[in-house]
């Protein structure tokens, strides 16, 4: 295992544990105490079709579903703020009489700690991502297997400073940055 790694990951649990705790504010036990949490999302569920018969200028029928979701749970507490966000997607086409193929495939989840620092605008910041796929990739022959669930899958950890002029922008500079590629197919990691 990467020695950057543990290092990295043992920081990102040090600080998910302090974020943890909780300090109920004890001036007032009548108020409402304020919402953590912001939770929400979008998703969405696609299908088509296309039918050609006699059509003069060529081509071919096809069907086919897509499907997307993206969610977030972002926690914000004094100076201290983190933001968690999974996007998941899964296609697949048909063309003609040919066997279905995927278009879209994808799992990606980010989580990103910020605490204030002395700087107006620019926290620091620690990064983690992981990416990979729900189901086996094939060439354009589909016979070959390219890829499939973990193989590969890829973590990266940063650690940084985040610049955040806005609510809706956010640039983050990490110099130290560590990225792990899995391969747990075998016959995949052969190769």
């Amino acid at each position: 295992m990467n020695f950057r790694f543990i290092i990295l990951f043992l920081l990102f649990l040090s600080n998910y544990l302090l974020l943890a705790q909780d300090n109920p504010d004890t001036s007032s036990t009548d108020s409402i105490p304020p919402k953590k949490w912001k939770t929400g999302g979008v998703g969405s569920l696609n299908f088509s079709q296309v039918h050609l018969e006699n059509w003069a200028a060529g081509g071919k029928s096809s069907f086919s579903a897509t499907g997307f979701l993206s969610i977030y749970a972002n926690y914000k507490r004094d100076k201290s703020s983190w933001d968690n966000t999974l996007d998941l997607a899964y296609g697949l086409l048909r063309e003609g009489k040919d066997p279905f193929n995927k278009s879209d495939d994808k799992i990606d989840f980010s989580s990103k700690f910020d605490q204030k620092s002395f700087l107006k605008k620019w926290n620091f910041s620690e990064m983690i991502q992981f990416k990979s796929q729900f189901s086996p990739g094939y060439d354009a022959s589909d016979t070959i297997k390219i890829s499939d669930f973990m193989a590969p899958g890829y973590l990266i950890a940063a650690i940084g400073l985040d610049y955040k002029p806005s609510e809706k922008f956010t640039l983050l500079l990490s110099p130290l940055t560590s990225k792990i590629t899995f391969v747990f197919d075998k016959e995949l990691s052969e190769k």
